[in-house]
């Protein structure tokens, strides 16, 4: 994702109070205050892989706090070099009260691989985001 467009996104909702944050190993989905919400997801998905979210922290910890930064940062891979590899890169999410680190997982047969972190910022129910989602996997 172009790290102008994430500032473009920052600069929309760096005034908002986040409301309620929800998450799964799909995706980061954090409310605002004036029900705009922005999602993490990476939608890089190829044949042969499994690309799953986890966070050690705990991502309410942003709520009551306003949004001021979404940096991506490269990770790693590991593999046995035949057909198991396992690559990852961190989401750093901060906020002006504290921060939560997110790290994406791209499980893969080492012909495919890399992410495809996509920032979405939306004025809508966070329905619409399930939808495409739902509508772009058939």
């Amino acid at each position: 994702m172009n790290e102008d467009r994430i500032k473009e996104i920052i600069n929309k909702v760096k005034d908002k109070v986040i409301t309620k944050v929800d998450f799964d190993e799909a995706q980061l989905i954090i409310h605002f205050e004036d029900e705009s919400f922005i999602t993490v997801v990476d939608w890089g998905q190829s044949c042969c892989e499994s690309r799953y979210i986890t966070c050690d922290d705990d991502v309410n910890s942003i709520v009551g706090s306003k949004l001021m930064a979404i940096d991506l940062i490269d990770g790693s891979e590991q593999g046995d070099g035949i057909f198991h590899y396992h690559q990852y890169a961190f989401v750093d999410v901060k906020t002006d009260l504290t921060s939560i680190k997110l790290c994406t997982h791209n499980e893969h047969n080492g012909y495919y691989g890399g992410f495809s972190i996509n920032v979405i910022y939306d004025e809508k129910d966070s329905e619409v985001i399930e939808s495409k989602k739902e509508k772009d996997e058939s």
